[in-house]
């Protein structure tokens, strides 16, 4: 992974646990918007699916940013493209107040800045 990539992922990673942090602190004094067990997991099996098929589409678009712009392009948007993973957890936990789902949905931020070392 190019140093800048590096940079631009810590960044996400910061920012998206940032986001993450403040929205589980935030849920613990209103209510969840979702409740029942089929409706978390629909929800939860949805964001997963988003969040699990644009990372493919997003390595292919990062590789092409990386050898046609300059490098604070690439690396602001591989830093969107980790802090997103944050995002969808964030809005699980807003919806439905489970906690140990939305940990899952943030552990994708890791995932996404590990498929940093497949942009080249």
């Amino acid at each position: 992974m190019k140093k800048d990539l590096s940079i631009g992922g810590i960044v996400g990673l910061l920012s998206g646990a940032l986001i993450y942090f403040a929205t589980n602190w935030l849920t613990k004094y209103l209510p969840s918007l979702l409740s029942g067990p089929p409706l978390v997991g629909i929800v939860f099996v949805g964001l997963l699916f988003i969040a699990l098929a644009e990372m493919p589409l997003m390595v292919y678009a990062l590789r092409k940013i990386v050898r046609g712009s300059s490098g604070w392009i690439a690396a602001a948007t591989f830093g969107f493209f980790v802090s997103f993973a944050f995002v969808y957890a964030a809005v699980f936990i807003f919806a439905t107040g489970d906690e140990a789902l939305g940990n899952w949905l943030a552990a994708l931020g890791l995932a996404r800045f590990a498929s940093g070392v497949l942009i080249r």
